[in-house]
């Protein structure tokens, strides 16, 4: 037993490890393609506790729980729970102890490697899988997201690049490509450059709502709200997800200020209120709302606002100002 994963005792036939192998097919499918929903990561780990009832050394199989315990414990961007990152290396490890041929079983080890700091030891997977056989592509990938973690742009751009030439049918690992060249392109402020792989990234998985989120920060960074507005909504409409929304509130926010910039309180009221309901652990809408509220003579609402910037800034000293002062304005103010 491993990991909780409990073993038929049966003996081994070849139709049962044919079985496994295509079960295992079938829930890496969709684990690579997983999206942030829970309900899929469930479907392949049962589809990978099957293949292992069916036969105990089926390696791909440990691989998938790997990749599905990864998945669980992700927190964001490249964090993920510490426990998470242990328990997926062992699944790889005992993958590659089963079948040292398991490419997949050597990049998902290579990956957490990478994301426990452990570059030296990444490299040396990228190696085994080159050797292994380098037409899959897997140690170009691989590569590439170690430099992307160490930072070194350029050269991951280079090596995703790469990884864009040598796949042919592989859709997931293209779409993937083209993800990672636009964060990264997007890192460098190549906003012309990332809006060519987030429209491609789009046109390859039109259902991806990372996809649309992802072109919607670009277009905020490059102050085309309307369309990055349609772009989040879109992205939530597919999925509702909490980054979504914090796009869609800076959105809003962007819209306040210059509302605000033309004096034109009542309207950049409304946006900043939209701002708050879209992400009310952002204290940025609450502070400007104090300060509207400050500008039109609305002690109450001010103090209100105010009150709501300390639970997220306890020591935010413009809140603390706007409180006191309407202490001080207001006879018996409480």
């Amino acid at each position: 037993m491993l990991f909780g994963i409990s073993c038929s005792s049966k003996p081994v036939t070849s139709e049962g490890i044919q079985k496994a192998k295509d079960l295992s097919a079938e829930g890496m499918k969709i684990v690579e393609n997983w999206e942030g929903r829970g309900e899929n990561l469930k479907k392949a780990e049962q589809l990978f506790q099957e293949a292992l009832s069916l036969n105990k050394q089926c390696a791909r199989a440990h691989t998938g729980l790997g990749k599905v315990a990864l998945r669980k414990g992700y927190i964001s961007g490249r964090k993920f729970e510490p426990k998470a990152m242990e328990t997926a290396l062992k699944y790889a490890e005992k993958a590659i102890s089963l079948d040292y041929q398991e490419q997949k079983a050597h990049t998902l080890r290579g990956w957490v490697l990478t994301l426990q700091g452990n570059y030296r030891d990444a490299f040396k997977e990228v190696e085994i899988i080159e050797k292994l056989d380098s037409s899959f592509c897997e140690h170009i990938g691989l590569r590439a997201q170690i430099f992307e973690v160490q930072g070194k742009i350029d050269e991951s751009i280079e090596e995703f690049t790469k990884e864009l030439s040598c796949q042919k049918d592989d859709i997931s690992r293209i779409a993937s490509a083209y993800d990672h060249l636009g964060n990264l392109y997007y890192r460098k402020k190549d906003y012309d450059n990332a809006a060519r792989c987030y429209k491609k990234l789009i046109e390859i998985k039109p259902q991806s709502a990372w996809a649309y989120g992802n072109y919607s920060r670009l277009l905020i960074a490059k102050g085309d709200l309307d369309e990055a507005e349609t772009m989040v909504k879109k992205a939530i409409s597919i999925m509702d997800y909490g980054l979504a929304h914090v796009y869609l509130s800076r959105i809003y926010f962007m819209r306040g200020e210059i509302q605000l910039s033309h004096g034109h309180l009542d309207k950049a009221e409304n946006e900043f209120l939209l701002a708050a309901a879209e992400y009310p652990e952002d204290k940025n809408a609450y502070l400007k709302l104090t300060y509207i509220h400050m500008r039109k003579g609305s002690c109450d609402k001010a103090v209100k606002v105010a009150k709501k910037v300390l639970n997220i800034d306890p020591q935010n000293g413009y809140a603390k100002k706007a409180i006191e002062h309407c202490k001080n304005k207001v006879k018996g103010y409480m």
